[in-house]
């Protein structure tokens, strides 16, 4: 009797990015944008949305989240940029969305008033992804962030930079968030 394998493969991907978004090959993830949100200017200390996005019908089990950010200046060693999702079932922007989040791109996120801490506590309605540890680079940086298992085919990512510079401050050509589908395949 043969032995099985699992294997596993990259299925399709989901780049959230500038409208701008084209990494120049070896600085940043290659790939053009296909959901848009507004890095430009991500300062230190506040909080992005993404649009409402889709992982199609039927989705998969799996999916990698990896960020590639370009910093104004080198952050501080140790500090992060947190990654947040909430989930939707509507494919409307505004309709069925966790801890207020609207759903519309271009979007500072405030959770549900206008204060930095409105956004804090609204964030524990959100399920954590993980974190960019930031290296004391002024480099583009690009890092595994967490995995995440959908349960609804639609979501929204939200971000903290907590990394002590800002992101993005020149332009958007290589901050971008890439969401890849894993496959596994038994053989």
């Amino acid at each position: 009797m043969a032995a099985s394998e699992n294997l596993v493969k990259a299925g399709s991907s989901i780049i959230v990015g500038d409208s701008d978004c084209n990494p120049t090959a070896g600085l940043g993830l290659a790939g053009t944008e296909t959901i848009n949100c507004d890095f430009l200017n991500f300062l230190t200390a506040t909080w992005l949305s993404t649009a409402k996005m889709s992982f199609a019908t039927p989705w998969g089990r799996l999916w990698r989240v990896v960020a590639g950010f370009e910093f104004d200046a080198a952050p501080t060693a140790g500090k992060t940029v947190n990654f947040f999702i909430g989930y939707s079932n509507s494919a409307t922007a505004a309709n069925n969305n966790p801890a207020n989040l609207s759903g519309a791109s271009l979007n500072p996120y405030v959770g549900y008033g206008a204060a930095a801490a409105d956004a804090l506590e609204a964030s524990k309605q959100l399920i954590p992804i993980g974190s960019l540890v930031c290296t004391a680079d002024a480099d583009v940086q690009i890092g595994e962030v967490g995995l995440i298992a959908p349960t609804a085919e639609r979501a929204m990512i939200v971000m903290f930079n907590d990394s002590g510079q800002t992101i993005a401050d020149t332009d958007g050509v290589e901050t971008s968030i890439h969401i890849i589908e894993v496959i596994n395949e038994g053989q």
